[in-house]
């Protein structure tokens, strides 16, 4: 039996809708039932930025099933995940999986994978997956995802950490930017065949990568990696770490 609903999204979800239907109650026919979560994304609502849907004024599960005559209010999702801060960034979020690296926190991200990879490694390793594609985030595997807005790292960064509950995470300095490997100290002996005579003769503290084997020391960048980290970490404070 055909059925028609009304649909409200609220605030930043009309982002997503088309030109017409934003901002105002709009009408939306289909010849069955159907679940609220399938309702949402057919007018092009990713189901990981929806929060609270109210039906005929009443909290309902995504899951629920739609009834002639249904009057429904989308809310954008405003909770914080609270899993383990775990990442996959899909190929068009290089520089924001660096980023993520640099304050220490686990981000894969391998132009390779397709967005089925991608889906399926967030599913199995329980990573929020990370995207500029809505499609992806439509994906029945992907239970926890942020669509990211911005075209820059540093809002980008902004954008996650609204999401997401860091706090007690964040360890600049600690993860390999090139690969998310972890980066520990080691015996200045070791890197003497690995780094440039000058640059082993002038500094004599070093750290390599435990996955790809690249050695990190404090050269003359250092100082705007720590600005940009501490501008990630807290805007307001360029020195809370190291």
């Amino acid at each position: 039996m055909a059925q028609s609903v009304t649909l409200c999204f609220i605030d930043e979800l009309n982002d997503f809708l088309k030109p017409p239907s934003r901002g105002r109650d709009f009408t939306v026919s289909f010849p069955e039932p159907r679940s609220l979560k399938d309702l949402i994304e057919s007018v092009g609502v990713p189901h990981t930025e929806a929060g609270s849907v109210f039906v005929n004024g009443s909290m309902a599960d995504m899951e629920s099933l739609t009834v002639d005559g249904d009057m429904i209010r989308v809310c954008p999702q405003r909770d914080k995940y609270l899993i383990a801060p775990r990442f996959i960034a899909d190929v068009h979020l290089g520089r924001l999986a660096r980023r993520l690296r640099l304050l220490g926190l686990d981000c894969l991200f391998n132009p390779a994978l397709d967005d089925a990879g991608i889906a399926a490694i967030g599913a199995l390793e329980g990573r929020i997956v990370l995207t500029r594609d809505r499609r992806l985030l439509m994906r029945r595997a992907v239970t926890h995802g942020i669509f990211i807005r911005s075209g820059s790292a540093g809002e980008q960064i902004r954008e996650v950490t609204l999401r997401v509950e860091t706090d007690g995470f964040i360890a600049p300095l600690t993860r390999c930017p090139v690969c998310n490997g972890r980066i520990s100290g080691t015996g200045r002996e070791s890197v003497i065949d690995k780094v440039p005579p000058k640059t082993y003769a002038y500094y004599s503290d070093f750290s390599t990568c435990g996955e790809c084997g690249k050695v990190y020391w404090r050269g003359a960048h250092w100082t705007r990696l720590e600005k940009m980290i501490a501008s990630d970490v807290c805007p307001s404070n360029s020195g809370i770490f190291l």
